[in-house]
């Protein structure tokens, strides 16, 4: 985050994707018990999160919700813009860790064939492991 400043965090939800995963866990719990970490994310979001269940897709409420809380967001917030150098500086640190990405998937993790997969803690260990990470900007 810190290539594109300190302000995009004004601009940001926090998405939580396969809460369907969570059960009948109240997303506020699940957090919580994440630790520190993603507290801190979520914080520095003013709480802004939203929580998606992909068994359901057929549910288009869920799209629609997530789409007006950021059109909320927009108009409260005005529109973020990057400068035209730090714009370009984000898209040189994307084209590198798409690189990076790609090199990793081609040899392994950590560069060895048949890495072991990321063990994670808490809750977490229950949702497998994600090979996406999206920050998405909005004009």
């Amino acid at each position: 985050m810190e290539l594109l400043g300190e302000n995009v965090w004004s601009h940001a939800v926090v998405l939580f994707t396969f809460g369907d995963w969570l059960g009948d866990m109240p997303i506020e719990q699940f957090i919580y018990s994440e630790g520190p970490p993603l507290k801190w994310v979520v914080e520095k979001c003013a709480l802004r999160y939203l929580r998606i269940n992909n068994n359901d897709r057929a549910d288009i409420t869920q799209v629609a919700i997530l789409l007006e809380r950021i059109k909320q967001l927009a108009d409260h917030m005005g529109v973020f813009q990057l400068s035209e150098e730090r714009h370009e500086a984000v898209v040189h640190s994307v084209k590198a860790r798409e690189m990076a990405i790609q090199q990793q998937q081609a040899w392994g993790v950590g560069g060895q064939w048949g890495a072991q997969p990321v063990q994670r803690s808490g809750s977490m260990s229950r949702i497998p492991p994600s090979s996406e990470f999206a920050f998405i900007i909005l004009p």
